[in-house]
């Protein structure tokens, strides 16, 4: 079984993990390899959110606006790209979310400003041509206000993507969050729906759960997909 850990802001990746049931209660790890941005800086917050997919591991930098693709050739691994934008981001929550399916990355930047209105986010899409990156798309909520932080967290599954706006605002909830989902057709993508839980409540955000998905914060802070991929 292959899986990945964070682990002070460097991110790991367990080459084979095996587990052995009680009573002979064992654990083998092998080829653990370190990664480090080749343009790395003190306090970048590299290894903040990381994904991967197949030969494709891509790890968030926030401190430089910037995500990282690296590709598995055999037991090595590379830096392919450097994923740029500019994006905005906020010192204090040290935080750029990543999903990737190995040829799309989805990069949540929650602190961009949109016509003049802080922390309403967005989320960057790019999209590889064989060893080459570029920016496919910028995916806005088309809702959206300041203060949401679209982007606050992403996920991807083939031409799929939700992205979660933990403080959005909708009906008589206040901040109860909400998710945007869009789809991919050919290079275009486009808002398809938003998901609001039945029972959210204004103070969901900051009762998130990862292991309990019961409220609109969970599904719009820390939604995080785990297709076969």
């Amino acid at each position: 079984m292959t899986g990945s850990m964070r682990i002070n802001c460097a991110f790991l990746l367990l080459g084979s993990l095996t587990l052995i049931p009680a009573p002979a209660a064992a654990q083998e790890i092998f080829a653990i390899t370190k990664f480090l941005p080749d343009d790395g800086e003190r306090r970048d917050g590299f290894g903040n959110s990381v994904d991967v997919a197949g030969n494709y591991a891509v790890v968030a930098a926030p401190g430089l606006s910037a995500a990282y693709v690296f590709v598995r050739d055999g037991a090595s691994w590379t830096q392919q790209a450097k994923l740029d934008a500019g994006w905005t981001w906020d010192e204090q929550s040290c935080r750029t979310t990543v999903a990737t399916t190995g040829d799309i990355v989805v990069v949540g930047a929650e602190h961009d400003e949109i016509l003049g209105e802080r922390s309403r986010g967005s989320a960057y899409v790019y999209a590889r041509n064989g060893t080459a990156w570029s920016l496919q798309a910028r995916l806005l909520a088309d809702d959206g206000a300041g203060g949401d932080r679209f982007g606050c967290s992403v996920a991807i599954s083939d031409d799929v993507a939700v992205i979660g706006a933990p403080h959005d605002d909708y009906g008589p909830v206040g901040s109860g969050g909400s998710a945007y989902v869009f789809v991919r057709d050919g290079d275009s993508w486009s808002q398809q729906a938003k998901l609001l839980a039945d029972d959210g409540e204004s103070t969901d955000w900051p009762k998130s759960s990862l292991d309990s998905p019961s409220s609109a914060s969970s599904l719009a802070c820390w939604l995080q997909l785990s297709p076969s991929r």
